[in-house]
């Protein structure tokens, strides 16, 4: 009898240590490995909870993922790339997408997917016409969102991104060039019938490259996440270029929080139509954003539907208008905060048009504090306050002298122990995570800040022993 229990313990305990295995699967396009599926549908079809894709070969084929589960490249740094056939059907925001993450529409289901360690491209031949993805939630439930890890760009023609990084300059009038036709990723709260539901999302080094094509309206980020209290965004390390509208444009009650580092900037945008839109949100924090070469503004944030803006070591160039634009009344007692921030000829466009500028329905309840910033260049004047707003400028630096002297400063503004002398940057690529772009060499600067050391803005100032950060 005792055999007998010690057998049929062992029995069960192996069966469940084959149930365990069973939560992941693997998916080759070869086929070789053993018990593998050779495309991500039919691994999706699986009851699989964490399913890995080898790079193996380039998978042929639309993504939807409708249930809780993991999807990921095998290896971080060899990520398989999948050329995107439209999805013919879809529960929602379609049909056309490429990717489609979210509730069937059928259920009040939360969700908790991850989807990471990817590189899009649309396929050469029926691929999206609309985004690159797509996400939804149930109708009145939660969807908890990781997205990391992952590069959607134009196809060079031969199964290849045309682009690697926002730093790319590519041609898209290349032969065999394919785009996606719409937005990089569409994340709505409200696509079912019914309340809306929530998303939590993560969305950390993801990068948008060459949306839209011909369409005037294609963005790289649309996010519209849902209520305060439940839904939020935490982001980090994304980047967006060549879309041909705008590189983001957010609206969502929750709080939002992008961070980063020089190394790795919460958010690049960078020679798309107009950077970075937000429409409204909670509380708005942003950190280490660049934003270069846009055809339009750096950056807008609208004063009546943000509930507040706290923006730290951050780089606004080359704008074709504003660096920053802050629009409309407030509809309440506000404080938008700015610091260690660089900003270098904005207004590319020849327009009389300000690095900073606060528009003219501005009232006081809207308070403006920007502090140990740095404002050059010979095409942009610095701070324009149109309105009533309340805006106090501390420890700031409004270049008057050298080659980067501004022809004009500030308007409507309170100033506080401002710099006027030449930065003597070491160099203004407009690259500004360049070794040594944008370092601060005049020894004027070494004291200035508000709290008595170096006044940097983005870059390195002078007395710095070592550069926190190397070559993106």
């Amino acid at each position: 009898m005792a055999n007998i229990r010690k057998f049929a313990t062992l029995a069960l305990a192996t069966l469940a240590v084959t149930a365990t295995q069973a939560q992941t699967v693997t998916v080759d396009k070869t086929g070789i490995t053993a018990g593998s599926y050779t495309s991500i549908a039919d691994a999706l079809a699986s009851s699989a909870s964490e399913i890995v894709v080898k790079n193996t070969g380039v998978y042929n084929e639309g993504v939807l993922i409708t249930r809780s589960v993991i999807v990921r490249g095998e290896d971080p740094n060899n990520r398989p790339v999948i050329a995107m056939k439209g999805l013919t059907t879809q529960p929602a925001l379609g049909p056309g997408d490429g990717v489609f993450i979210g509730g069937d529409g059928n259920t009040t289901n939360d969700l908790d997917i991850t989807f990471r360690d990817f590189i899009l491209i649309p396929a050469t031949s029926g691929g999206p016409t609309d985004d690159c993805m797509s996400v939804t939630p149930n109708p009145g439930a939660l969807l908890k969102l990781n997205l990391t890890n992952v590069l959607c760009a134009p196809n060079d023609g031969s199964d290849k991104p045309l682009a690697t990084s926002v730093w790319d300059n590519p041609d898209f009038n290349a032969p065999g060039v394919v785009r996606i036709p719409d937005d990089g990723i569409y994340l709505m709260d409200d696509q079912f019938s019914g309340f809306a539901g929530d998303i939590q999302a993560t969305i950390k080094d993801v990068t948008f490259v060459g949306v839209g094509g011909s369409n005037a309206g294609g963005d790289a980020f649309v996010l519209y996440p849902g209520r305060l209290g439940r839904a939020s965004l935490t982001l980090s390390g994304l980047g967006a270029s060549y879309s041909s509208r705008y590189a983001t444009q957010t609206s969502t009650i929750s709080n939002l929080t992008v961070s980063g580092t020089r190394s790795n900037p919460g958010w690049v945008a960078r020679k798309n139509g107009v950077g970075l839109i937000f429409f409204a949100a909670g509380d708005v924090t942003l950190d280490h954003v660049v934003a270069t070469d846009n055809n339009d503004c750096g950056m807008r944030i609208d004063a009546d539907s943000n509930k507040s803006l706290t923006m730290t070591n951050s780089f606004f160039a080359h704008n074709k208008f504003q660096g920053i634009t802050i629009p409309y009344a407030p509809d309440a007692p506000k404080t938008f905060s700015i610091s260690d921030t660089t900003f270098y000829n904005n207004d590319a466009g020849n327009n009389d048009i300000y690095s900073l500028e606060l528009g003219a329905d501005g009232t006081a309840d809207l308070t403006v504090n920007v502090t140990d910033c740095i404002f050059a260049g010979s095409d942009s004047e610095a701070i324009q306050n149109k309105g009533a707003a309340n805006v106090t400028a501390k420890n700031c630096a409004f270049v008057t002298a050298g080659p980067d002297a501004l022809p004009g400063t500030v308007s409507n503004v309170t100033e506080i122990a401002s710099v006027n002398a030449d930065p003597q940057f070491v160099n203004t690529n407009t690259n500004p995570l360049s070794p040594t772009s944008f370092d601060v060499q005049n020894t004027a600067y070494a004291t200035a800040s508000s709290t008595g050391g170096r006044l940097n803005g983005w870059g390195d100032g002078p007395g710095s022993a070592v550069r926190d950060w190397s070559v993106y």
